[in-house]
């Protein structure tokens, strides 16, 4: 026992010892040599900078004025740089510059100063080289401020002190300070005995957010950067709406916010030596193209242009030159977060994972690539380092796999950086960021494209002279099939995915200053090519469009120098639908149509740059023609108007040019249509002279033909003007209508001029059986009307815009989210009150007054199941049952007929197509879109996955619905 106790006292001296001696030769470093940390503290966790001027380690340089170790203070010096009189009459130091981890918002200047008679200490504001901020931005800063702590939380983050020179290569998001002294008597001097400065880490809302499920929220439309819109129409063509000036910068994309918001990025940068303009990020009126707010990114150098929207609106950017990675909020602009990159050059574009997390690469030096996951907050989640497999190497944008599967692909270089084609495709883990696959693909640049199964496409890029592929790997690392074209300096420049499933690939055949290449569409099956389609108008190193749409058509935009440019639309063959041209006649730039971006409405938004002379946006809406006459039934000597409601406008926004109109006879006679008005949706109007019906003209019916010919379009459609409009070709749009010509006294049956009879109840609409609430976008509508109404026009809009008319029926299934009489549907359909509209025909085109229904979409969310489901069930019929059964294509049995027609109810089983208790294709299509819109399941394939086939979690749903 008394050798225990001494053996304890034994240890605990040595270790009061060794704590003794570790606390002599801490205390001898501590207080023999200060260290940095002593005087100057940086907290990046609360956005704090602090020096006490224990020494001068806090400062970048001084003029007759430096730190006072003895007093610690700042004061001027003397002639020999000491501290007595008589000191300078002027002097300053300047601040280390403080570069933030991250910053949303800059705070409070702070100073202690003691100021004798006739001295004065002030602070000037200065970025990370070393140049003032002008008074603009920060209110006497050229003077400098002599109150002893002030704000500078109005100066952008992103702004430099030079936005419009190149004197600099000061970077965003850095910050120093320049302090000044000043005496008129030599006798006494200033003295500051600290300097502190705040700013804001993070604000706004930092939760969680996937990716927004608006119609196109990434650079390439979604996470699998499949660059396919929302929009489901190939009939329609473009009318354009608006012009939005940006400026002379360099243009850029495109992203759909929520409500009537699009977003939109210059890059700025250098334009004409040694002029710099700023980037900007803007959020626009998507109606309107009006401004809603604007940020400033300022400097030197190009900002990049490629951003991403998450689901609660925040912005996430990363910008190469300027080294830092942006959060910033979408209703604003305001910033939320950044991340400052202290080493390397290059970083790509952002990703969202399904979690809220974020991603982003940089290439650092050449000789490693670091891929960064941020979490929504921005502090940082993982960092995965990644060695070449080569000399050098850079590595490409980020995709996201249904299943959260980070990919990127990589480009290789000797050391005169010249490809060497041993690019990887990297398959990382998004929990940790560790590696699960890589496959060789060679040199890529381009986003990695993933379908709806995780199959992964990238193409080769390089223009050397090496093997090039497409290759498809599978999710789990292993080979699907290559297209190759053997050893050759074509590459491939956009790749985008159709809804159908086929790849489309851009190749570009041949560099600047030639042109050239060809479209390939290639069956994703097997890598076969289904058909290529040549262009001669491409410079393969300008960024220009290429994207696909929910058609299986794709747009593109030409690039030729210095001639004339064009932004077109072709079908799913390949074949040219329409093309918006212009002269590249502004000066000797050419312009070009760099980016694009269709909305969920069919809306564009294109830019398009002229360089050095105008960068703009153009917009477009779905070109429509609702034409009519003044009378259906005229007599000869009969004077009667046409009118006509279009879309088009007037003029041509983006050139001023004049748009044309005209009705075309039966007879070949042509009337001149003219514009008279714009209504309240924006739509204009056009009139006729009044036509009178000659003596000539037979009886009966006639029809006549409404050609509309828009300067700088040209289509697929031929239309008949004497002198067509500029750059149309003499093409257009077309719509047809119809009056009949009776014969004084008789000719025509006595009703002919009658409106329709009302009927018993009079005329209405009935949605759903009278239910007030439906649960289901797609309803069931019923109408009351006479045997003498033979067409019904049916429109979600009071004014009819788009709408026509067709076949009277007596019930219809109709989408509360449609447009242009139900032929597109809106992909999001949110809860509320609609209005449905209907007009009803007789024969001889006399119509009823307008009849309307409301009714209530409502949903609400099954929390047992987090399922969003309908708030109004399906009431089965007698001989529905429970779904007990695994239903699979294939299985036929009267659960799959039960199936059938609860998804024809729900309105994803098409009405007309019988419930024949067969499992096939159609059966299966539909299911998926349910599943898809119960978010039970939206991609996926194989025994374990639900989508296409009912599994436990289907059944569960549908045995809710069906009660």
């Amino acid at each position: 026992m008394l050798g225990t106790t001494l053996e304890k006292k034994s240890i605990s001296f040595f270790i009061l010892l060794f704590l003794f001696w570790q606390t002599c030769v801490a205390g001898f470093f501590l207080f023999s040599v200060k260290p940095a940390s002593a005087t100057v503290v940086t907290n990046d966790t609360t956005g704090n900078y602090t020096d006490d001027f224990a020494d001068g380690t806090g400062l970048s340089s001084t003029s007759n004025a430096a730190v006072d170790v003895a007093s610690g203070t700042v004061k001027l010096t003397n002639g020999s740089s000491g501290f007595t009189a008589p000191f300078n009459t002027s002097g300053y130091v300047i601040i280390n510059k403080i570069v933030p981890v991250s910053v949303a918002k800059w705070g409070t200047v702070t100073i202690t100063p003691t100021t004798p008679t006739g001295t004065t200490a002030g602070v000037q504001v200065i970025d990370e080289e070393g140049t003032l901020f002008s008074d603009s931005l920060v209110p006497g800063n050229s003077a400098g401020i002599t109150t002893s702590s002030f704000s500078i939380s109005d100066l952008s983050v992103t702004r430099t002190s030079t936005p419009n020179s190149n004197s600099s290569n000061a970077k965003f998001g850095r910050i120093a300070f320049k302090i000044l002294l000043t005496t008129s008597d030599t006798s006494v001097t200033p003295s500051v005995n600290s300097f502190a400065f705040s700013w804001t880490v993070s604000q706004g809302d930092l939760s969680a957010s996937p990716i927004a499920s608006t119609a196109w929220a990434a650079p390439r439309g979604n996470n699998q950067a499949t660059a396919r819109g929302t929009y489901n129409s190939s009939g329609m063509y473009p009318a354009l709406r608006w012009k939005k000036t940006i400026g002379i910068d360099s243009g850029g994309p495109f992203v759909r916010g929520v409500g009537d918001t699009v977003y939109y990025k210059t890059s700025g940068g250098i334009v004409t030596w040694p002029t710099v303009n700023d980037g900007t990020l803007t959020s626009i009126n998507k109606n309107t193209g009006a401004t809603q707010w604007s940020r400033v990114f300022s400097g030197n150098a190009f900002t990049n242009t490629d951003f991403t929207l998450s689901a609660n609106g925040t912005i996430y950017h990363s910008d190469q030159f300027h080294d830092m990675f942006m959060a910033f909020d979408g209703t604003d602009g305001s910033l939320k977060w950044t991340y400052q990159f202290t080493s390397g050059h290059s970083n790509t574009e952002a990703s969202i994972g399904s979690d809220g997390t974020i991603y982003t690469i940089r290439t650092d030096d050449s000789t490693f690539v670091n891929v960064y996951a941020f979490n929504p907050d921005g502090s940082v989640k993982w960092i995965k380092t990644v060695v070449p497999n080569g000399s050098k190497f850079s590595g490409g944008p980020i995709s996201i796999g249904s299943d959260g599967t980070v990919y990127f692909v990589t480009q290789t270089y000797d050391n005169s950086f010249n490809n060497t084609n041993n690019g990887l495709l990297y398959a990382l883990n998004p929990t940790d960021g560790s590696t699960n696959f890589t496959y060789a693909t060679g040199d890529s640049s381009l986003y990695p494209v993933i379908d709806s199964s995780g199959v992964i496409y990238v193409a080769n890029t390089s223009l050397a002279s090496l093997p090039k592929s497409i290759t498809a790997v599978n999710s789990n690392g292993t080979l699907k099939w290559v297209y190759s074209l053997g050893t050759t300096t074509q590459s491939w420049s956009s790749l985008a995915l159709r809804l159908d499933g086929v790849l489309l690939a851009e190749r570009v055949t041949s560099t600047y200053p030639t042109t050239g290449g060809l479209v390939e569409a290639i069956n994703t099956s097997d890598g076969t090519l289904a058909w290529s389609k040549p262009f001669s108008d491409n410079n393969g190193i300008f960024t220009h469009v290429f994207m696909t749409n929910a058609s299986n058509g794709f747009y593109r935009s030409s690039v030729l120098i210095p001639a004339s440019a064009s932004f077109s639309f072709f079908d799913s063959s390949g074949n040219n639908k329409w093309n918006i041209v212009r002269d590249g006649g502004i000066g000797s730039n050419t312009i070009i149509y760099q980016y694009a971006m269709e909305d969920e409405d069919g809306n564009l938004y294109i830019n398009a740059n002229h360089a050095g002379i105008e960068d703009v946006i153009v917009n477009t809406v779905p070109w429509t023609l609702q034409a009519s006459t003044s009378t259906v039934a005229p007599i000869h000597g009969d004077a009667i108007l046409f009118s006509v409601t279009t879309s088009m406008l007037q003029t041509n926004p983006l050139t001023g040019d004049s748009n044309q109109m005209q009705a075309v006879m039966d007879n070949g006679t042509k009337v001149p249509l003219t514009y008279s008005s714009t209504n309240s949706s924006g739509n204009t109007v056009w009139s006729s002279a009044y036509y009178t019906i000659p003596g000539s003209m037979a009886y009966g019916r006639h029809a006549y033909t409404v050609e509309a010919n828009a300067a700088g379009l040209q289509t697929d459609v031929p239309v008949n003007f004497a002198s067509p409009a500029t750059n149309s070709s003499n093409t257009g749009l077309t719509t047809t209508g119809e009056f009949s010509v009776q014969a004084s006294g008789s000719g025509l049956p006595s009703g002919a001029y009658e409106l329709p009879k009302i009927p018993i109840g009079g005329f209405a609409i009935v949605v759903n059986h009278g239910e007030g609430v439906a649960a289901d976008r797609k309803v069931t509508l019923h109408f009351n009307a006479g045997a003498d109404v033979k067409k019904i026009a049916l429109s979600m809009s009071s004014d009819f815009v788009g709408a026509s008319q067709e076949p009277y029926t007596e019930s219809k299934l109709w989408d509360v989210c449609s447009i242009y009489s139900g032929a597109v549907v809106k992909p999001l359909c949110p809860d509320g009150n609609y209005t449905i509209y209907a007009k009803f025909y007789t024969a001889w085109g006399q119509t009823s007054p307008v009849v309307s229904k409301d009714i209530i979409l409502k949903t609400v969310v099954d929390k047992v199941h987090n399922k969003k489901v309908a708030s109004a069930t399906i009431h089965a019929p007698a001989q529905y049952g429970e779904f007990t059964r695994d239903l699979k294509y294939g299985s036929s049995n009267q659960q799959v007929m039960w199936l059938q027609n609860v998804l024809k109810n729900l309105g994803y089983f098409p009405v007309l197509v019988k419930s024949s208790g067969n499992f096939g294709a159609i059966t299966r299509q539909s299911l998926k879109k349910f599943q898809c819109a119960r978010k039970i399941a939206c991609t996926g394939a194989g025994l374990k996955s639900e989508y296409g086939q009912v599994g436990a979690k289907t059944r569960d749903i549908l045995n809710q619905v069906v009660q």
